[in-house]
């Protein structure tokens, strides 16, 4: 039997909480089909969009909808499947029309209500009110902490970025005046330390979700562990350039490019076009006269090689996100 790796006990607990919460509450308020907030609950907790408390909203604007929706199919054909199938036509397609897909399960559960009940008397219609607004409450509220970890990742993130871009503005430094390559030491130690946190802490979040829309921050820090594999291997070549060519300067500009426009949002583009154009000046360049000029300039290449690598790890990563998740992700 396949075991599934995604199990998270905390996750269970919070599901589990969540909605036997909904339900209590709605029992002891004495609501019809209580059961029907844990439900929701469980629904509510499905959904990741970051603006938990604005989808909350939609939901109850979205009942709203589906209650004229359905008293009209209802007193027109009656309380029968053919009037429930009307109502899900229409208001399905209304849905989807504004891009409230998330609401359709939600909403509908309640209208079954009306139907089993076979009528949509004021009290039916507030009882229904009622449950979403103590299943979609509590779904909000254990959204929350949801939120709290997030925030978390985002700030490790900011540090990545910080570290990386003083890492490589350090490397320029070192093309331009041959300084020991140990200054970037502290930082690439750093930058090691905060990729295994920020991997720990997307992983214990996307574990503790049911969907898959934060994978993105286990993309991300995995994007950025392999660019820190290729800066440790741009350190290790440093040492060995023993006098500053031309070709170094040049190459320390790159670093420097590099550096100014290092952002999560950034998909490399520009860079990689610079990139190109620095290629052909450097292929340009006469051929090196010496050993120790060809040594020298093999070791460049190399690294500037490297770089390329670098730019278009970011390029693919930035290619591979859905419209959802640049929408969710890349909103600022």
């Amino acid at each position: 039997m396949k075991i599934n790796n995604k199990f998270s006990l905390y996750r269970v607990i919070r599901i589990t909480i969540g909605c036997c919460l909904a339900i209590t509450l709605a029992m002891i308020f004495n609501l019809q089909n209580s059961v029907s907030a844990g439900i929701i609950t469980l629904l509510s907790i499905q959904n990741t969009k970051k603006e938990t408390i604005s989808l909350a909203l939609q939901r109850f604007v979205a009942f709203v909808v589906a209650v004229i929706i359905a008293y009209a199919c209802f007193g027109l054909i009656g309380y029968n499947i053919w009037s429930f199938g009307m109502y899900l036509f229409i208001f399905i397609s209304f849905c989807y029309f504004f891009s409230l897909e998330s609401v359709i399960a939600i909403c509908s559960v309640l209208i079954t209500h009306f139907w089993i009940g076979e009528t949509m008397h004021l009290s039916l219609v507030l009882n229904g009110f009622s449950l979403l607004i103590i299943g979609a409450g509590i779904g909000v509220i254990l959204n929350l902490f949801l939120s709290r970890k997030i925030a978390e990742i985002t700030h490790v993130q900011a540090q990545i970025e910080q570290i990386m871009r003083e890492i490589i503005n350090k490397m320029a430094v070192i093309l331009d005046s041959s300084l020991s390559a140990e200054i970037i030491e502290v930082d690439m130690y750093n930058l090691e330390k905060a990729l295994d946190i920020a991997l720990s802490k997307a992983y214990d979040t996307v574990n503790n979700t049911l969907t898959s829309d934060l994978s993105y921050y286990v993309q991300y820090v995995t994007l950025r562990r392999s660019q820190y594999i290729i800066l440790h291997r741009i350190r290790e070549n440093l040492p060995k350039i023993t006098w500053v060519p031309e070709q170094a300067h040049t190459l320390a500009r790159q670093f420097r490019l590099i550096a100014e426009s290092f952002h999560e949002y950034n998909n490399a583009l520009d860079l990689l076009k610079d990139y190109e154009q620095t290629k052909y000046i450097i292929r340009k360049d006469n051929l090196p006269k010496t050993r120790e000029e060809f040594e020298t300039r093999a070791i460049l290449f190399q690294i500037f090689n490297d770089i390329e690598h670098f730019l278009l790890l970011k390029k693919d990563f930035s290619q591979a996100l859905t419209e959802e998740q640049k929408e969710i992700f890349w909103s600022n």
